[in-house]
């Protein structure tokens, strides 16, 4: 899967980390799409630990962004409750964001899940406020699809989440288009 200067490669377990050593970043608490992931430092071995499953899991898969060879960042794809609408997350190091890394790898997931799966559509969510966040989303195509109050706890203030989707339908007209 390539597209340049972005490809996508299977995390590898030499890659663990270089993932934990983007992932500890202070601008990446909170929003670093691990399970129990939590707005402060997380030790090597937490994030080690959550990130050991992620190229075997039954639901999902991680995959690797490389721009010109060096791994930039990270996607991940899970079907936890419903096979037919996979969620996706993306994760970008500090130093590589804003150069377009993100968007490229999102659209090669997307497309990936729809060219070779039955997928209906794809979710992600983004946090309140964000509007990088729902920029970054809408540039892909994703729909706002409702509201999640007080969906967890920053700098001790509820945040609410947005959970936003990309149909099929509006993924093969943007391909049209």
């Amino acid at each position: 899967m390539r597209s340049r200067p972005v490809s996508l490669r299977s995390v590898e377990e030499e890659d663990l980390d270089a993932i934990v050593e983007y992932m500890s970043e202070e601008s990446s608490w909170g929003v670093r799409g691990i399970s129990k992931d939590r707005y402060g430092p997380m030790s090597r071995s937490e994030l080690g630990a959550a990130m050991k499953d992620w190229p075997t899991k039954e639901a999902g898969q991680a995959l690797v962004i490389e721009a010109l060879g060096t791994m930039v960042g990270h996607v991940t794809a899970e079907w936890e409750w419903d096979a037919l609408t996979p969620s996706i997350w993306v994760f970008v190091s500090t130093g590589s964001r804003r150069q377009g890394y993100g968007r490229t790898a999102a659209g090669l997931l997307i497309d990936r899940l729809f060219l070779e799966s039955p997928a209906s559509a794809v979710h992600s969510w983004v946090d309140a406020p964000s509007d990088q966040g729902l920029g970054f989303a809408r540039a892909l195509g994703f729909t706002a699809a409702g509201l999640v109050r007080r969906a967890g706890i920053r700098d001790g203030h509820y945040y609410d989440s947005i959970p936003m989707e990309l149909p099929r339908s509006a993924w093969e007209a943007r391909r049209e288009g």
